[in-house]
């Protein structure tokens, strides 16, 4: 082989691998809503304007955690990959656990063969309910009973001051978070559709989505398609029947990367179903053995504890730092923020103020738009979240 071929294999290759890695990015939940929260006009745009964030973070491990993974994966990302990121359900206020919201249908010429028309006549013109049509017009607190039959008949009596849109009718959704389970219901002239895919937490570049077949699963046979999904804690899965077999043999469950998350599925997404998944997610962790170590030392003494028993008193030899480990823990732009600000100067300790501690633990993502504003009114120009955030709040009023 030529030395040239070489050269042309090998970079043949790499491109293969980037193709690999570009296909493999998936974001977390949060992820996106710090892209969101940042994102400009272009990829590089974005990661620059993240950028600019970190020297305001000080040693806030979960934030920098966060920023770097998001960074890691942006790169990763072609420019057309990055344009096509949905991002417009992470710009809104996000939804949390034991809340609903209801959406309709945006006010736009091209919303109008669609509007007030049940979900068999769509069907039967092959127009599918997208979340890009719609706008959300409230967000609330669920009540223990509600399901989307108590909300619209609520709805039905009374409004809520803070409604902003008409009336509950056809063609809107309403979208119930019951215990981190998403579940999205079309609203009928009687009672209301279930459909599946409306709203969509994952990657475009996910190797599952609503819709995908010819897919195999590790350890099964045969090719599988998936035909219904599910949020379970901001996290999509997808339920997966066998292209051969069909309804004669199991179905299966599926998050976005393929993995195999429940088995033996033969009712849909039930309750036991659902316990499956969060079982997949929140496996139960393996009982520490505690296991005591005796070294001998010179003067006599023996014995240091390690597992459990180092909390008693057992001192271990901690490995040694690499250079940004060390910047992480004891950075000297900390220290030297902290000594012009911290009031007590015994506690040069990374920490600023030493003083009285604030109870409860602020979202990540709330800490970042409280980064994002400080950053911004330092430059004199609004933040984007502070523009979205008091919109919101005009809309509310």
């Amino acid at each position: 082989m030529s030395k040239s071929a070489t050269v042309g294999e090998a970079e043949y290759v790499t491109a293969h691998e980037v193709i690999n890695r570009i296909m493999m990015v998936r974001f977390e939940e949060n992820e996106y809503f710090l892209i969101a929260m940042f994102q400009k006009e272009s990829r590089q745009a974005t990661i620059e304007e993240m950028h600019n964030v970190i020297p305001y973070i000080g040693r806030d491990e979960e934030m920098l955690a966060l920023i770097n993974s998001t960074l890691e994966k942006l790169w990763c990302l072609t420019e057309e990959a990055f344009l096509e990121l949905d991002l417009e359900l992470y710009k809104e206020e996000p939804m949390e656990a034991n809340q609903f919201a209801v959406y309709q249908l945006k006010n736009i010429p091209e919303n109008r063969q669609i509007r007030f028309q049940p979900y068999s006549t769509l069907q039967e013109k092959g127009i599918q309910i997208q979340y890009k049509d719609y706008e959300q017009v409230y967000l609330a607190r669920m009540q223990p009973e509600d399901g989307p039959g108590q909300i619209r008949r609520r709805f039905n009596k009374k409004l809520p001051r803070t409604f902003h849109g008409h009336s509950i009718s056809v063609s809107d959704v309403l979208v119930l978070n019951k215990g981190g389970v998403v579940s999205a219901y079309y609203v009928e002239k009687e009672g209301f559709t279930d459909i599946a895919g409306f709203i969509r937490p994952g990657s475009s570049a996910a190797p599952v989505s609503f819709g995908t077949s010819g897919f195999h699963i590790e350890g099964k046979e045969g090719s599988w398609h998936a035909f219904d999904s599910i949020i379970v804690d901001g996290r999509e899965f997808f339920l997966m029947e066998h292209e051969a077999y069909g309804k004669d043999t199991e179905w299966l469950v599926v998050d976005e990367a393929g993995r195999l998350a429940a088995e033996g599925v033969y009712h849909g997404f039930d309750q036991s179903v659902q316990q499956q998944i969060k079982d997949y997610l929140n496996p139960p962790k393996p009982a520490k053995e505690t296991v005591r170590h005796e070294i001998k030392f010179p003067s006599g003494k023996a014995s240091v504890p390690s597992g459990a028993d180092a909390a008693e008193g057992g001192d271990r030899e901690k490995p040694p730092l690499e250079n940004w480990q060390k910047y992480m823990q004891n950075g000297e732009y900390v220290r030297s923020v902290e000594s012009g600000e911290e009031e007590n100067h015994s506690f040069i300790d990374g920490n600023k103020n030493n003083g009285k501690k604030k109870h409860g633990r602020e979202s990540v993502l709330k800490k970042l738009r409280q980064k994002q504003a400080e950053i911004a009114k330092r430059h004199g120009k609004p933040a984007q979240q502070m523009e979205m955030s008091e919109e919101m709040e005009r809309r509310r009023k």
